[in-house]
């Protein structure tokens, strides 16, 4: 499941289900997480001109 906390920023990945089973289950769940976050300058200049902070 993947998780826009700010679009065009920052996205957190969270692992359900995969072929190894049910992965919530695992012990090492937190290793499992994922996020992305997007640094690029020309969206940040862009989202401050649409007033988008």
């Amino acid at each position: 499941m993947k998780v826009r906390l700010i679009p065009d920023f920052l996205e957190i990945y969270l692992p359900v289900q995969s072929s190894l089973g049910f992965e919530p289950g695992f012990k090492d769940y937190g290793k499992r997480i994922r996020y992305t976050l997007v640094l690029n300058l020309n969206t940040i200049i862009n989202a401050a001109r649409r007033g988008w902070y």
